[in-house]
């Protein structure tokens, strides 16, 4: 894994901004601006969606992959019931019956 200090190849310190209680950093590929911290600026790398996989997995490890799949399309197609016989068998016999005894 890259050393903290090599986040700096990605970021560019550009020191006091009044949004941040300390300097600013912003990452060259994306112009975003967080503190001026290895954390922050890791913490950005991670989710960035500009930021390759390679790099990623660069600084968190050989296995990282990506959380969130990009351009994902879903098309989802099911009947939505609300009666309450659908309701009733889709909870156990235990809550049914705890139920009853609150309505009771």
């Amino acid at each position: 894994m890259g050393g903290n200090y090599d986040i700096w190849k990605h970021f560019t310190k550009i020191g006091p901004d009044k949004n941040f209680k300390q300097g600013c950093a912003q990452y060259n590929y994306c112009n975003h601006k967080c503190n001026e911290s290895v954390v922050s600026c890791k913490g950005h790398l991670k989710v960035c969606e500009h930021a390759n996989l390679e790099t990623k997995q660069q600084y968190f490890g050989p296995t990282f992959q990506e959380t969130v799949q990009r351009n994902l399309v879903v098309n989802i197609n099911r009947q939505i019931n609300t009666n309450i016989q659908n309701f009733y068998n889709r909870i156990s016999q235990s809550e049914q019956n705890d139920i009853e005894l609150s309505v009771a």
